[in-house]
């Protein structure tokens, strides 16, 4: 039974990055960029703001309800204290930052790079006696990214990317330049 769950929540996953996707690439997408950079100007512009309000605050609660819905299901009951603990809102709101803000497949790669830190070093925290160890670490990788990457990790991972893919005279022309 718990491959189904799992099955569930991929599916869930996937459809949560194809949705995010598709509503960034459309109409919509342009109009919550537009709220979001200046909102009195995307009302200058005709925008209803308030009714975007509500359809993204739907929208984000229908996803939560899914997932928490599965969680549910996989757990077989919710308290309060599993649920709206601390550890579980650090992570919620680490993986975004971390990964990247107002990208689809940020939140996705920040999640998978800090939930599995933050599980590592709070067994190393516990066998070396450190209690916190994982607070700590996730402290330190928050300045870092914030500090080194301010886009997060995956716009870095995507430049990355792009600069590997540039032909090598394109590379050294632009060196030339920058010089000059």
């Amino acid at each position: 039974m718990p491959r189904f769950y799992y099955f569930v929540a991929l599916a869930l996953a996937a459809l949560g990055i194809i949705g995010t996707e598709f509503i960034s690439r459309s109409y919509l997408g342009y109009v919550w960029r537009a709220m979001r950079d200046d909102e009195s100007a995307a009302r200058a512009l005709g925008v209803r703001t308030f009714q975007h309000k509500i359809l993204v605050i739907s929208i984000s609660a229908a996803t939560a309800a899914a997932g928490g819905g599965v969680l549910a299901l996989v757990q077989g009951s919710i308290f309060p204290d599993s649920i709206m603990g601390m550890g579980l809102s650090v992570d919620v709101l680490i993986g975004p930052v971390v990964g990247g803000l107002g990208t689809t497949f940020g939140p996705l790669v920040g999640s998978l790079a800090a939930i599995p830190l933050n599980h590592l070093m709070s067994a190393l925290g516990d066998s070396l006696r450190i209690p916190g160890l994982n607070n700590i670490t996730y402290g330190v990788v928050l300045i870092s990214v914030v500090w080194f990457l301010p886009d997060g990790i995956w716009p870095a991972i995507v430049r990355l990317c792009k600069a590997i893919q540039a032909p090598p005279t394109a590379w050294l022309w632009q060196s030339r330049k920058v010089e000059e």
